[in-house]
């Protein structure tokens, strides 16, 4: 009987795809959607392909599949955040009487 990795990690790479694909911005809003579609019409291939090769769809397979899924955004949110223009910017201070000179 398969694992259910390859579900798990072609659901998580479908995910970030997606999550980084429309956060895109400027003018190819409708190369973002086309690419879109097509990673999530290559993705329902894949798993169509694996139910009927492996004949395996239960529920641990559809488990892992949401949990993918859930893991990819995250992964896919974090890294994204990590490069936008906020990353590396100073809070205020806390106590700003403490960088006035009062004490």
């Amino acid at each position: 009987m398969p694992g259910d990795s390859f579900p798990f990690v072609v659901a998580s790479l479908a995910a970030a795809i997606l999550i980084l694909l429309t956060r895109r911005s400027g003018h190819h809003k409708t190369l973002s959607v086309v690419l879109a579609g097509l990673v999530v019409f290559t993705t329902v291939a894949i798993f169509a392909f694996y139910s009927w090769k492996t004949g395996i769809f239960n529920l641990g397979t559809l488990i892992a599949i949401l949990i993918g899924a859930a893991f990819g955004s995250f992964a896919a949110r974090f890294i994204a955040s990590l490069y936008s223009s906020e990353f590396g910017k100073r809070d205020r201070p806390v106590a700003p009487w403490r960088t006035t000179g009062y004490g």
